[in-house]
């Protein structure tokens, strides 16, 4: 037993007299091996990014212990008790999370703000926030690749965009309440979306008879409208764009709103 102590304390010893490269619990890399060490480091990929990220813009070594505690250190050496990117993560988050939204997303000002303020508090598992942010502004991209944006287009239409922009963020199924309380020319639309989407079992009487005429009228536009958009957001067909602004166009056409400006 003391022998094993004797050479626990010998090994502790001697990574606490290293003065470059990187300790991670008993194991030791050299100044060359971040990415040995990341590979050795348990989390997900995106952790792993992040914490690459935070190794890049580290201005001095830096010693993170177990219990959250981080001490900037006179020699190049990064010393991490913690061999999981999570606690990593969580101690290192508050001092360099706007450069992991800035260099990870290519977020900044009061945006990356607001996400680093709510991941401050929250202190969500980082696997799981790291994997949502990325997917929610993959969203946020396609649906900046629709033509028009909602409140350029008049009644009925930006109804329709904002159907179609829920969906594409949400699914289908989180329009139908939506698509249901529309008032005059919106209920005519939010019928025929019920239509495109063979969802107006049992929600006819919802609908009076002059909404649900008009909309039936305003389903084969819609239609195209909604298949151009899904190519769009849901199949990264950017050349489905063209399709979109035709079927929009018609759908202004057939519903009276009129002729729309260039997108």
């Amino acid at each position: 037993l003391e022998d094993s102590i004797l050479a626990r304390e010998c090994r502790t010893s001697i990574l606490n007299s290293i003065e470059d490269g990187y300790v991670c619990g008993t194991n030791w890399f050299d100044s060359e091996g971040k990415n040995e060490l990341l590979e050795f480091l348990s989390g997900s990929e995106n952790e792993k990014e992040a914490v690459s990220v935070i190794l890049d813009n580290l201005d001095s070594g830096i010693h993170v212990r177990q219990d959250g505690q981080t001490f900037d250190l006179e020699h190049e050496v990064v010393r991490f008790e913690e061999s999981s990117c999570h606690p990593l993560l969580v101690s290192l988050w508050e001092e360099y999370g706007m450069v992991v939204l800035e260099q990870m997303f290519n977020l900044d000002g009061e945006k990356a703000d607001l996400i680093y303020k709510k991941q401050l508090q929250r202190k969500q598992g980082f696997g799981a926030f790291l994997r949502e942010l990325g997917a929610n502004l993959s969203t946020a991209k396609k649906l900046d690749l629709l033509p028009w944006k909602t409140n350029e287009l008049p009644v009925p239409l930006n109804f329709a965009d904002k159907l179609i922009r829920k969906a594409g963020d949400h699914g289908i199924a989180s329009t139908v309440s939506m698509a249901r309380k529309g008032n005059g020319l919106e209920s005519a639309m939010g019928w025929a979306w019920l239509v495109v989407h063979d969802r107006t079992e049992s929600d006819a009487w919802r609908f009076d008879s002059s909404s649900r005429d008009k909309g039936s009228d305003w389903v084969p536009a819609l239609k195209m409208l909604w298949d151009s958009a899904e190519k769009i957001l849901l199949k990264n067909q950017k050349d489905a764009r063209g399709d979109y602004i035709v079927a929009m166009e018609k759908l202004a056409e057939i519903s009276g709103a009129g002729k729309l400006s260039k997108p």
